[in-house]
């Protein structure tokens, strides 16, 4: 290691470094996609900013070279950089390497015996003679002489214990030496299994609609993590405890790990493919490898997300749920006393009902319940009568006539499924351990399974979302089930459009717009009343090409100098901390101001009752966009609100007094009960479309407009020629409450300008919208309540307006300034004090500048407008103005106390 005056830090050396040849999502890569290459590494670090990475890596085939243009100023031009030269040609062509330092297990039990072993390979072309040394903590496990020929590899193995008095986690390390001095380091770890240390985890734990660790409830933000923690040989304990540490200091709480069910079967060999039966057998190295990782992440307070399946079917037969309920049970009984292990039961399901004997069994039952008789049954299908009686009849695929009853019935039985499979595999991790919270990692839309019908079993909502940003909030609010207590999350989202340029073959990163997206999902997830928000993925690997994560590529270094008592790291090395994109930054700093407060569940007075009868069926992508639209003008109101759906409405929510039902046509009898009596007692209620068909989609609920008190009509349904058209709203009165009726089916038609009739609505209910001032910008302003009194207000600039605008809060002293595609938080406490701000320009509260900065920033204290110190998140700006005093920053430095009055 040299030092230059012109502050670089560079390390140089040769190893062995597994390497991706070939560019694959599946993590259980294949041997011909990894494999070991010699490798010659220039590593370089900025000390004014202190980012690290690779100035150069590349393979190399130890042969005569020529280094031209070596006397150059900037390359050779002083000794410290000849003798870097020197020692990094000694490197090529004399290369000793270990490679492969590993034990039989990553964790070990109290009493065991383990085994530990490194390989020593000979790059060079001449014999070398080595001492090779294993060293486990500060015992000294073996040490040998090796003489290796040109290219051979040989191994060295020794054996340790593991007592009661050992630490929880010890360094191994193997060195190889000659006569003139080292040739080469490497470095494992391993793990002892402590149940009193792993007991003392944080708690995460679900609780009203938040995911609380030792029961507070804070905005949470955490990360992925694929398989190949397990497949990779540059993957274990060491580099686990060094990544769940950065993962911590930069304010990520949870760690999603999925691709995990495969290395039940040929995961190890390579091979992703995999059946529920053979998750039978859980391996005992998946089990070690597992305990390390649960004990490591416990110790930094880091909560285990765990992915049971990837990549397995839904409709399954009763054989291979109970192998699914089976694997789901020993994993969470063997975690039942790490309070921060939770599962999430498969990756991206999507349902498939295969035709079957055992599920077309379950499809006649399901229609019999429904039906009672086969008369009843071909009076309800007329336009795809069945071929057979029951209980025979066949599956079958479905229409897009809106008045086929049959596809209805087999889309609605599609939920049935799901939640069959949801429910066998929900028993498997309650018997295992009670208190673990649940759910499904949804896709992003809503065909493939259902996330609104398929949380009846869940413990809260959990979805993905790879898309437009603008569709983001739409998508994501439909899953809110916050009145069941069934609050909602992101499990995935990710950096896309830097996906998307690597794609079109561009060079570097965009991070405008990658920063952007960070911000308004996490935003919009905070403002929107979600628990949690968890981005793909942590990190880019040097064994496969993949490259969503967080920190870029880079070699697998040890970053710590020496272990504490239990062994584990007292403080990392700076020069080798990991480098990190801009949007980790971003995410971590927006993530630390909205974790400053505690968050409290708080029911609204305006819901949107889900149409289930309708939206199930033929024209479901058009019916649903319709819905999206819906959740659009609400959003556009300002005013907060939470969604319901037809089958899980027992009863309307005390606290509602306005109650939007966009586009109910067919309702059970039953709901349509519900929803008139509450409007009777005193309810607001806004319906559109129609409401005058059965479940059969047949017009024989005229008498439903009376019910209303409104004037009486001919049933239309929605994809009707003229059904669009529109016509004047009708007003009707029942009891001490109102309808308000939009006769035609508005929100398929997705005018944005019809959020005003919304606003109208919810005025005519005593509920006064919220406009943002924005300067021409479309801004859309979301709330939340917090635990001490007070608001969390999200912005999100939408469109409009000049390249930046000043927007004030309603409701609050705020002025800030947005971007397009801008967000930013605001929190007002109870006394009406500003707490906390962002801003991507000026600050302002009473009219008065607080602060100004070129890029986004925080600021967090009692009282922006009165305290003497404050909180800044400088985010990516180098330098911010606090009250007039400019306040030099590096890019990313986190969290800094400023003085903003004498």
């Amino acid at each position: 290691m040299e030092r230059f005056p012109e502050n670089l830090l560079v390390e140089t050396g040769a190893g062995v470094v597994p390497l991706g040849r070939t560019q694959f999502v599946n993590p259980a890569a294949s041997e011909e996609s990894v494999g070991d290459e010699t490798v010659a590494f220039l590593v370089g670090v900025e000390l004014k900013i202190g980012e690290r990475g690779f100035a150069a890596c590349l393979p190399v085939i130890v042969e005569d070279f020529v280094l031209e243009n070596a006397d150059q100023p900037t390359l050779l031009g002083a000794p410290a950089r000849l003798r870097l030269l020197a020692r990094t040609v000694d490197s090529l062509v004399r290369p000793v390497c270990i490679s492969a330092l590993e034990t039989n297990y990553a964790s070990y039990r109290v009493g065991e015996q383990g085994t530990a072993s490194a390989a020593v390979a000979n790059f060079g072309r001449a014999p070398v003679s080595v001492e090779v040394s294993l060293t486990l903590g500060s015992s000294l496990l073996k040490r040998a002489r090796l003489t290796l020929g040109p290219g051979e590899t040989r191994r060295i193995e020794a054996t340790f214990s593991n007592g009661a008095n050992d630490p929880a986690f010890r360094l191994l390390k193997a060195a190889a030496a000659d006569e003139t001095g080292m040739r080469d380091v490497s470095h494992a770890a391993i793990c002892l299994w402590k149940p009193e240390q792993v007991a003392r985890s944080p708690r995460f734990a679900w609780s009203e609609n938040h995911l609380t660790v030792d029961g507070r409830a804070r905005f949470l933000i955490g990360t992925n993590q694929t398989g190949m923690v397990f497949y990779s040989r540059a993957e274990g304990p060491l580099v686990w405890e060094r990544d769940l540490r950065h993962m911590r200091a930069n304010g990520l709480r949870v760690l999603r790990i999925l691709h995990f069910s495969p290395f039940a079967a040929r995961g190890y060999e390579g091979q992703g493919q995999h059946t529920s039966l053979e998750l039978r057998n859980p391996p005992e190295r998946l089990r070690r490898q597992m305990d390390a990782i649960v004990q490591i992440a416990g110790r930094q307070g880091v909560g285990i997300f765990l992915s049971l399946h990837d990549w397995l079917g839904v409709g399954l037969t009763a054989e291979e749920l109970a192998a699914q309920k089976e694997w789901n049970r020993f994993w969470a009984a063997r975690y039942r006393e790490a309070p921060h292990a939770f599962f999430d039961i498969q990756n991206e399901p999507a349902v498939d009902v295969p035709e079957r004997p055992d599920i077309v069994a379950l499809w006649n039952d399901w229609l019999r319940n429904r039906y009672g008789s086969d008369e009843a049954l071909r009076a309800a299908w007329k336009i795809s009568p069945p071929e057979k009686a029951m209980p025979e009849v066949p599956l079958a695929s479905g229409t897009q006539n809106w008045e086929d009853v049959r596809t209805a019935d087999r889309k609605r039985f599609e939920a049935e499924v799901l939640n069959r499979w949801v429910l066998a595999n929900a028993a498997g991790i309650r018997a295992g351990n009670p208190a673990a919270p649940l759910t499904v990692g949804y896709l992003p839309s809503m065909p493939p399974a259902d996330k609104i019908l398929g949380t009846r079993h869940l413990d809260f909502s959990n979805m993905h979302f790879y898309g437009t940003l603008e569709e983001f909030p739409l998508e994501f609010k439909l899953t809110d089930r916050s009145h069941e207590g069934k609050g909602f999350s992101v499990g995935e989202f990710g950096a896309q459009e830097a996906h998307g340029a690597r794609n079109a073959g561009q060079n570097g990163t965009p991070d405008d717009v990658s920063i952007a997206r960070f911000r308004q999902t996490l935003l919009n997830a905070a403002g929107l009343g979600a628990s949690f928000a968890l981005n793909w993925c942590w990190k880019e690997l040097d064994e496969m090409v993949f490259p969503w994560g967080l920190l870029h590529r880079g070699a697998h270094l040890p970053d710590w100098t020496a272990p504490g008592s239990d062994g584990y790291p007292r403080q990392g090395l700076p020069s080798r901390r990991p480098v990190p994109k801009p949007w980790l930054h971003a995410f971590r700093d927006t993530a630390a101001l909205l974790a400053r407060f505690e968050l409290k569940h708080v029911p609204p007075g305006v819901y949107l009752l889900v149409p289930d009868s309708h939206r199930i069926g033929p024209q479901f992508n058009a019916i649903h966009a319709a819905l999206q639209t819906s959740v659009s003008h609400l959003l556009d109101s300002g005013v907060p609100f939470e969604v319901l759906n037809e089958e899980g409405l027992t009863q309307v929510p005390p606290s509602c007094r306005a109650l939007v039902w966009p586009l109910p046509y067919c309702p059970e009898d039953a709901t349509f009960e519900r929803v008139r009596a509450w409007v009777e007692a005193g309810g607001h209620l806004y319906v559109s479309g129609d409401i005058g068909f059965d479940r059969t989609r047949q017009p024989t609920r005229r008498a439903r407009y009376a019910a209303l008190g409104l004037p009486d009509r001919e049933p239309v349904q929605p994809f009707a020629e003229g059904a669009y058209r529109p016509a004047p709203i009708v007003h009707g009165r029942i009891g001490r409450g109102t309808v308000t009726y939009v006769p035609y089916p508005l929100e398929i038609r997705r005018n944005a300008e019809d959020a005003r009739i919304y606003e109208a609505f919810l005025r005519s209910a005593g509920i006064q919208p919220v406009r943002v001032e924005a300067e021409g910008a479309n801004v859309r302003l979301l709330s939340r309540p917090l635990a001490a009194g007070g608001t969390l207000h999200v912005l999100v600039r939408r469109s409009g307006g000049a390249p930046r605008v000043a927007v004030t809060v309603p409701g609050t002293r705020v002025t800030l300034e947005l971007r397009p595609e801008g967000a930013a938080a605001v929190v007002v406490d109870g006394q009406g004090r500003v707490a906390a701000a962002e801003s991507q320009g000026r600050l302002l509260v009473n009219g008065q500048e607080i602060a100004r900065a070129e890029e986004t920033f925080g600021l967090v204290g009692e009282d922006l407008a009165a305290s003497p110190r404050l909180t800044l998140y400088p985010h990516l700006n180098r330098a911010v103005s606090v009250r007039g005093k400019p306040i030099a920053c590096r890019p990313g430095q986190g969290a800094t106390s400023v003085v903003a009055r004498q």
